[in-house]
């Protein structure tokens, strides 16, 4: 379903989860109810439609998290790297910060990348 903004509110803009699930119930702000019982709650892409960027709801859906032994192994490596990253002098950091200058990524992100790819 495509989704005016004028039906979510004036200058808003949605991207990912909107409201599903909220512990607060229903909330009014001026003409706008957003919460469990309001029915622009859900979840929202940006896509492009003939080079054009439309708001798209989706449908619900509730993800799975199976945690199988891979999928704990990986978000272990992750943590290590993120700790290790975490443990680096400033200037090691600033070592890193420099070498992802000329990519899109920033420095903590090329370490992270590096680290990870050492266990593909």
């Amino acid at each position: 379903m495509i989704i005016n903004k004028t039906e979510i509110g004036v200058g808003c803009e949605i991207r990912g989860k909107l409201n599903v699930g909220s512990t607060y119930g229903l909330r009014e702000y001026g003409f706008f109810g957003y919460g469990d019982e309001s029915d622009i709650g859900g979840i929202y892409q940006v896509r492009s439609y003939g080079g054009k960027q439309q708001q798209v709801k989706m449908k619900y859906y509730t993800p799975t998290n199976p945690r199988t032994e891979a999928q704990q192994n990986w978000r272990a490596s992750f943590a290590t790297g993120v700790s290790n990253w975490q443990g680096l002098s400033e200037n090691e950091k600033d070592n890193w910060r420099e070498m992802a200058e000329d990519r899109p990524l920033t420095g903590f992100n090329l370490f992270l990348r590096t680290y990870l790819l050492t266990f593909r």
